[in-house]
C-alpha cells in the first residue's frame, strides 16, 4: 500500500494531507504500519530542471525550492565518467555550468545534497 501525491508541473511543489486512513492485510503478520496517529502529511519534494537543453556553451540549473544544505552537481558523460564537478550551497534556487571545451554529446548532471537529496538529468550539448 501507498499514499502518493505529484505534480504536473515541473517547477511545482506538491503536498497533501491523508486523514482517516485505514489499512487490511490478509497477511497480518508480515504486515506492519507506523503508528502515525490518525494523519499522514506527505512532504512537498523539491526537483530540478536544466535550461536551455539542448545547450551549447552554457546551462542553467534550476531547483523548483532553494537547497535546504550544501551538495554537489556531477557533470557526467555517457560512459559515467565525471568531467564536471559544480559546488551547491544552501539556499540556492540556481546555478550556471560551463559546457565550453566538451564535445557534443549525451550528459548527465547527477545532484545531491546531504539531506538526501538525489536527482539525475539528461543534458544534450549541441
Amino acid at each position: 500500500m501507498g499514499l502518493a501525491v505529484f505534480t504536473t508541473d515541473p517547477n511545482g511543489d506538491a503536498s497533501a494531507v491523508f486523514s482517516n486512513v485505514n489499512t487490511r492485510s490478509q497477511v497480518s503478520s508480515n504486515f506492519s504500519i507506523p503508528d502515525w496517529g490518525n494523519e499522514v502529511t506527505a512532504v512537498s519534494v523539491r526537483s530540478a530542471t536544466i535550461f536551455p537543453n539542448p545547450a551549447s556553451g552554457q546551462f542553467t540549473l534550476s531547483f523548483s525550492k532553494p537547497l535546504h544544505v550544501a551538495g554537489t552537481a556531477t557533470l557526467l558523460n555517457e560512459l559515467g565518467q565525471r568531467v564536471r564537478q559544480f559546488d551547491l550551497y544552501a539556499g540556492d534556487l540556481e546555478i550556471d555550468g560551463d559546457l565550453s571545451g566538451l564535445p557534443p554529446g549525451l550528459y548527465f548532471l547527477r545532484t545531491a545534497t546531504s539531506d538526501g537529496y538525489q536527482e539525475t538529468l539528461k543534458l544534450l550539448k549541441q
